[in-house]
């Protein structure tokens, strides 16, 4: 079956699902472009003077006074010792960072597949399908297109990427209320987001799938019924599944602090 199957087609689709993506790509990923190594202002990772005054009382830092408008290049800066993949620092620099982050997350938490918010990341290789005896089944090479997703999230330093996310809740914020929720807290949906995927069941055997016309469905109705969000992590294979959702449950104990 060709890679125009909607279903299966996208690395870029999977990437913005996972919150994992949203930390790695929308929080605090590096320029792809080579820059000096300057080394990070104390004011910027450190907690306020207050924040150390009243220590555990202080649950995490003070948001930095940035805009909307200003927040790329100062993720960009303040993102480059989060992890020693090398990958990391190549993926492609995005604009609109924070507004794609929140629109992303909004669409997770509803189960819905934020695809229309990114176009900036696509895999080498081709999904492919076995068939067996008349039946079509995921071929489990397909899974190893994902690999290199798992293994960069994985590496995150995880309460440094949950810092950024507090240090810029001004433009998250901002970015929130341009997308049509003025007033309302931005933190609950993440939270929803994250949990959406938590519940994404680590399918060990062989996963059987019936194609359509532009599409493949599963075969079993419980995986079918899945949300869409949930359903492109489950595609990225058990062994990915398993080690996004470890490192999404830590992110999400981070959070909840």
């Amino acid at each position: 079956m060709e890679e125009s199957k909607k279903v299966f087609i996208t690395g870029t689709v999977i990437i913005v699902l996972l919150v994992a993506a949203l930390l790695i790509y929308f929080l605090v990923i590096s320029p792809a472009r080579k820059v000096e190594e300057e080394p990070l202002k104390v004011e910027e990772i450190k907690p306020t003077a207050e924040a150390e005054r009243l220590g555990k009382e202080e649950p995490h830092p003070q948001a930095l006074d940035v805009s909307l408008k200003e927040s790329d290049q100062r993720l960009r800066e303040m993102a480059r010792s989060l992890s020693l993949h090398p990958q990391f620092a190549r993926w492609l620099v995005t604009g609109d960072i924070i507004q794609k982050f929140v629109a992303t997350v909004n669409n997770i938490a509803q189960g819905q597949s934020p695809r229309p918010h990114i176009d900036f990341f696509k895999l080498p290789e081709k999904f492919k399908v076995i068939k067996k005896k008349g039946h079509y089944y995921i071929d489990p090479s397909s899974y190893k297109r994902y690999d290199v997703i798992a293994d960069v999230f994985a590496s995150l330093d995880t309460e440094g990427c949950v810092r950024l996310y507090w240090l810029f809740q001004k433009p998250i914020q901002e970015a929130y209320t341009e997308l049509g929720y003025p007033g309302q807290d931005f933190h609950p949906i993440l939270l929803r987001a994250i949990e959406e995927l938590l519940q994404v069941p680590v399918i060990e055997e062989e996963i059987e799938v019936v194609p359509r016309v532009t599409s493949y469905f599963f075969q079993k109705k419980e995986l079918e019924k899945l949300s869409d969000a949930q359903k492109h992590l489950l595609r990225m294979g058990p062994s990915n599944v398993e080690i996004i959702k470890t490192k999404l449950q830590e992110f999400y104990e981070a959070l909840k602090k």
